[in-house]
């Protein structure tokens, strides 16, 4: 009985050993966390990133590549990848920049070995992730109502993070009755839609280190950063993103911001030492620091603050507390103390505080006092309405999709092809076999004519749409006289006469790349299908396509987004109430067709073509012209804005209606930031080439190439100018 029992008890440790070992045999090594977007927060159809943290029991090294998975836009699903390796027991932070489509519903991510297998998968539900306090959610993809605040450095204990129970967002929204109704564009066109306030944090050690991961931002709040903790490539992202068109504010702290800083570079200014200063009342009045513990407060010493186009407003004792302006495209402004040393009984009640100095580093988008509205009537829900962007890129879509050989095959030939299969399977199978005495052959006979006629129809189909592959592109390149640097957005379309793999060749270093597809009024918006493919390697700061499948008689369109080498122009701008003197030069190898020079209050002076490395003088009297944004307006109506030319050979675009492609994404950021320009006196030089040189290269023998390059140069404005337009 005694080894009975004893039996038993070996057998039951034995399968409870190899239950174990079962178990332990496959659990995976890895452990992964991800966080989309800021905080939960992302804005689709820009770029967001992607924090995934790596924790592993691996035994010995792994060499492979992490995965995510996602839609880009209705149609496109991108696979992101990008080169690891894994060192037993040693966490890995990898960092991604993706673009997501509004209504995805999922994104997965995944890694894999060398050899391609996968190691670890899983996937997220984008419309509850991560599980608990902190959800992934859209922000107003219109990107014109809600605004999103992102803050890094030292946790604000001054009302910032109660801003959106006491503020929201306003932007311009097309009035219903315009949208839909087809009616006149109104006039004054002020017309302001209602959205959230969102304010982010972001942990300092997890700030981007690519700039274009900023672009989904408004607005960057460095709060008493550590500056010397920010790894050179943050700095760098940091920098490049205001210069494109970002906002950020620097309140500084009890840390000093050296002027070696590369985030000093944005200033025209030095940081002075710190030292104590009496606020005066009416400022604590206006702020809403009524119950305040002190009025003392360490600010640091701006010094030198006269450069163009910079306020530094002068308080008690002649100090300036705060200071803004632009640097580029983008704005900055540097708050001179830190405000939580002034306490403040209701931090929800602090919100004029920080409207009052937000509201100076936005373009377009304005923050208020007081909770959204419930109801407008009048407009469209905003977060399902289309922006600007949004019909500034459809606009674009139009043009590079207007090509013959997509157009709908005429149902005339659809009913021939029908009636003549049915007169082959019908009369004449019937009479042929029946003088000759063969009709058991019809079964025979009826697979032959399907597989002909289907031959026949595909052949046709082929004559029809017959044509080369073609690449099209849209290009607009930004930049300001007098800074190195220019910006590029470029949207162009690949039509494929044969099926296959076009991955573009040629490329530039340090370019972003994603597709692109037509977006239809989000408030009829649906899920998006996937039903295309692409690849890209996202390493050393770029996103390059490595696989891009094209259908046969089918186009997709990518949008590409750099930091341009150099303006192709350059302008000296001189005027004179409505006399505009001018000398425009070509610096490009290609020639300039014409343009024009747009001034404030809507006037501009038209000027024609320019020789590559040529120039020419322009004189004479500015005149009136519709608002920069009219054509963008009539172009929701269904207005064809940029079309073909009659020989359907080139683009045919009359200035100024190209225009709405200034308004797309990636280039509306930096058109709100002329429009301010423009407020201030600044002119803007806008010029076309024609037939630019191919932006990259196909993988085809031959194809045609139709691209269109536009410039826009701002020249700001001098003090003389500034003043008489004041």
């Amino acid at each position: 009985m005694c080894r009975l029992l004893e039996t038993r008890r070996a057998v039951r440790g034995l399968l409870l050993a190899a239950l174990l070992t079962a178990t332990c045999a496959g659990a995976s090594p890895f452990n992964v966390d991800c966080a989309i977007g800021w905080q939960g927060r992302y804005r689709p159809l820009e770029w967001n990133p992607v924090e995934v943290d790596i924790f592993n029991t691996l035994k010995e090294p792994l060499e492979g590549q992490l995965e995510l998975v996602c839609a880009q836009d209705n149609i496109t699903s991108a696979r992101v990848c990008q080169r690891l390796v894994l060192t037993p027991g040693a966490p890995q932070h990898v960092p991604l920049v993706v673009k997501i489509a509004d209504g995805a519903a999922v994104c997965g991510l995944r890694i894999t070995d060398s050899r391609g297998r996968t190691r670890w998968e899983k996937s997220y539900d984008l419309s509850a992730f991560p599980r608990g306090a902190a959800t992934t959610a859209a922000v107003s993809a219109a990107a014109c109502t809600d605004l999103l605040i992102v803050t890094s450095g030292r946790r604000s204990a001054f009302g910032l993070h109660d801003l959106p129970k006491a503020s929201h967002s306003t932007g311009f929204m097309p009035p219903t009755r315009f949208i839909r109704g087809g009616g006149e564009i109104p006039g004054d066109r002020k017309f302001q839609g209602q959205g959230q306030v969102i304010v982010a944090e972001r942990l300092q050690r997890q700030l981007p280190w690519d700039w274009i991961a900023y672009s989904g931002a408004d607005l960057l709040i460095l709060y008493d950063a550590d500056w010397d903790a920010l790894a050179a490539q943050q700095s760098a992202a940091i920098v490049e993103w205001v210069l494109s068109g970002g906002k950020v504010l620097l309140v500084l702290g009890v840390r000093p911001l050296a002027a070696r800083h590369p985030i000093a570079s944005l200033l025209p200014f030095a940081i002075g030492p710190a030292q104590e200063l009496q606020l005066p009342k009416a400022a604590l009045d206006s702020w809403g620091c009524h119950g305040t513990t002190t009025d003392k407060v360490a600010c640091w010493e701006i010094e030198g603050a006269s450069a163009a186009g910079w306020r530094t407003p002068a308080h008690s004792a002649g100090r300036t507390l705060f200071a803004w302006g632009r640097a580029g495209f983008g704005r900055v402004g540097v708050l001179a103390f830190d405000p939580a040393v002034l306490g403040g009984a209701q931090q929800e009640n602090l919100a004029p505080f920080w409207i009052r100095h937000v509201t100076e580093l936005l373009d377009a988008r304005k923050i208020e006092s007081g909770p959204a509205k419930e109801s407008q009537p009048d407009y469209y829900d905003m977060s399902y309405a289309a922006g600007k962007g949004t019909l500034g890129a459809n606009a674009i879509m139009n043009l590079l999709l207007d090509v013959p050989q997509m157009q709908p095959i005429g149902l005339g030939w659809v009913i021939l092809l029908l009636l003549g299969l049915a007169v082959v399977i019908g009369p004449v199978d019937y009479f042929v076999l029946k003088r000759r005495d063969r009709f058991p052959w019809t079964w025979t006979t009826f697979g032959i004519s399907i597989a002909v006629f289907s031959v026949v129809a595909y052949c046709g189909v082929d004559w029809l749409r017959a044509g080369s592959t073609t690449l099209r592109a849209v290009s607009v390149v930004d930049g300001v006289q007098g800074r190195p640097e220019a910006w590029n957005c470029c949207y162009s379309g690949v039509f494929a006469a044969r099926g296959g793999d076009y991955c573009p060749g040629g490329l530039r270093p340090r370019q972003w790349w994603s597709s692109v597809a037509p977006t239809a009024d989000w408030y009829y918006r649906q899920r998006a299908m996937d039903s295309r493919a692409m690849v890209c390697a996202q390493q050393e700061g770029a996103n390059v396509p490595t696989y891009l499948p094209v259908s046969v008689w089918s186009m997709q369109c990518l949008m590409c987004e750099e930091r341009a080498a150099e303006m192709p122009i350059a302008a000296t701008v001189e005027v004179d109430g409505v006399q505009l003197r001018a000398r425009i030069e070509n610096r490009s190898a290609e020639p300039i067709t014409r343009g024009y020079i747009r001034l404030k209050g809507d006037r501009l002076i038209r000027f024609g073509a320019i020789e590559p490395g040529g120039s020419i003088q322009v004189e004479g009297q500015t005149s009136g012209a519709d608002r920069w944004d009219n054509r963008l307006w009539r172009a929701s109506q269904g207005e064809a804005n940029l079309h073909l030319g009659p020989d359907a050979a080139s683009l045919r675009v009359d200035a100024p209606e190209y225009d709405p492609a200034f308004f797309a994404t990636g280039n509306l950021t930096r058109t709100d930031a002329i429009e301010s320009y423009l407020d201030d006196g600044a002119a803007v030089v806008c010029a076309m080439f024609q037939q630019a040189a191919t932006p990259y290269e196909l993988p085809v023998r031959k194809y045609g190439v139709v691209h269109q390059r536009l410039a826009r140069l701002v020249v700001p404005a001098t003090s003389e100018r500034r003043n008489s337009h004041d």
